[in-house]
């Protein structure tokens, strides 16, 4: 965003608010803060914001929102459960990988036990809320690190190929084998 574009969006925020007194300091910082945010979203954010409440806009707000709508930030929880289980089926099915949609996903997962603890669980109760406590904790860390990360590279950094270090592969002759790590083990040794 062009410092132009940073003043046109603090002009919109200060409209909103006429009985604050934007300072030349304020107006710096905004430029500051948006200046690898793209115009665009940035304004699409503004008023996204400004149809749902009359709270005041700050740069992080913005940038969370532009960020969001890229795919940068996490799911929500529901979504990843869903995810979770829908693809650890897919990927014991076909005998690949999961594919996460977002990083914290996969982290949550593995965090849990990994793909066959996701897909073999019995007690699908406490499975959930141990995903969801693990999925919060990375969600958080994983949105903190792209709030504070270049709006490019942020992007980047998701489309980027996430190692996947669980496979569970199909049975054998001996018995159902899990591979973890590259090291193929029978499950009974697991």
């Amino acid at each position: 965003m062009t410092p132009d574009e940073s003043d046109r969006l603090y002009a919109y925020r200060a409209a909103m608010h006429p009985h604050h007194s934007a300072t030349a300091e304020e107006v710096e910082l905004w430029a500051r803060l948006l200046a690898d945010v793209p115009y665009e979203p940035a304004q699409q954010a503004l008023d996204d914001h400004y149809r749902s409440t009359s709270t005041p806009i700050m740069p992080a707000d913005i940038r969370a929102a532009v960020l969001r709508a890229a795919g940068v930030m996490a799911p929500d929880h529901g979504a990843a459960w869903s995810e979770a289980m829908n693809e650890c089926s897919l990927a014991r099915r076909d005998n690949r990988p999961p594919q996460w949609s977002h990083p914290a996903i996969g982290e949550a997962v593995r965090a849990v036990g990994g793909v066959f603890a996701v897909c073999s669980n019995e007690n699908l109760s406490t499975l959930a809320a141990q995903f969801r406590d693990a999925y919060r904790a990375a969600a958080t860390r994983v949105d903190r690190q792209a709030l504070t990360t270049p709006y490019d590279a942020a992007v980047a950094a998701l489309a980027a190929p996430v190692a996947v270090a669980e496979v569970v592969t199909a049975s054998d002759n001996t018995g159902r084998v899990l591979e973890l790590g590259g090291v193929v083990r029978r499950l009974d040794d697991v």
